[in-house]
């Protein structure tokens, strides 16, 4: 008989560094340890299951190294003990590892400006102007007033997406650990916008930010 004591509260979302990010996607060991953990605690031999059931050899040790990369990262975190009963007086413990957050965000615009750096943001912003301001010249005036008017959304729509996830029930984190890992951040970014469109008044922010 066993029992998992867990010490660390782990939040429902963050939104890491990018570049932590992209360590993590580029690696298969470390994101299969990511994935995995999406179903709940797990100890290091646990994880060695998890590889073994995809096929991957990988001692106990290997797995220790990746989870130490990614306590590094802020991503998996100590979360307590397993407590398991061998006989009446022997107990053995394990420490078993949680992510740090239910759902990582990718974050918002400014965050992707930093990554992209001023003159590829410039182009960037540049091209939108010139696509949206064709067809919708009374209101898509400035490049300026698109820049602002996109980090603008983003912010709100990151903030609504927090609310939803922070208030759902352990039906949707069950689905979602369920769910293909490809999928997830499509299910975040379709979710956050569509929060966006069905509370705020998009014509209004595009005015404010867009003047004639």
């Amino acid at each position: 008989m066993s029992q998992d004591i867990i010490s660390y509260k782990q939040k429902v979302s963050i939104v890491p560094d990018e570049q932590i990010m992209r360590r993590v996607f580029s690696d298969e060991n470390l994101m299969l340890i990511v994935k995995a953990l999406r179903k709940g605690p797990m100890t290091v031999l646990d994880l060695v299951e998890e590889f073994k059931a995809e096929g991957i050899k990988k001692s106990d040790k290997s797995v220790y190294r990746y989870l130490k990369d990614l306590i590094e990262c802020k991503l998996v975190a100590r979360a307590g003990k397993r407590i398991t009963s061998v006989t009446e007086k022997d107990l053995q413990s394990e420490t078993i590892y949680i992510r740090t957050a239910k759902f990582f965000l990718t974050g918002g615009l400014k965050h992707k400006e930093g990554k992209l750096g001023v003159e590829k943001t410039k182009k960037l912003f540049d091209l939108i102007f010139v696509i949206l301001n064709k067809r919708y010249p009374e209101k898509i005036t400035t490049v300026e007033g698109v820049k602002t008017l996109l980090n603008k959304f983003d912010v709100k729509k990151d903030k609504l997406l927090v609310d939803l996830l922070e208030n759902a029930d352990e039906e949707v984190f069950q689905k979602e650990s369920e769910l293909d890992w490809g999928l997830v951040q499509y299910l975040l970014e379709y979710v956050g916008w569509l929060a966006l469109l069905l509370e705020g008044n998009i014509d209004k922010e595009i005015e404010d930010c867009c003047p004639k």
